[in-house]
């Protein structure tokens, strides 16, 4: 008994570490994101055209 008590818990902290994992990873991504929007984008405004 005492061995399957054992590994219950270990499968349970298992995947609460697999759980904060994504979680950071998808934090980390969304972050990223929010960088990339907050910064001017450098575009060429179009000159006269020539007609």
């Amino acid at each position: 008994m005492k061995e399957n008590r054992q590994g219950c818990l270990l499968r349970l902290v298992n995947r609460l570490f697999e759980t904060s994992k994504g979680f950071k990873k998808s934090l980390s991504l969304s972050k990223r994101l929010f960088r990339q929007a907050e910064r001017p984008r450098n575009r060429r405004v179009p000159g006269l055209l020539f007609l």
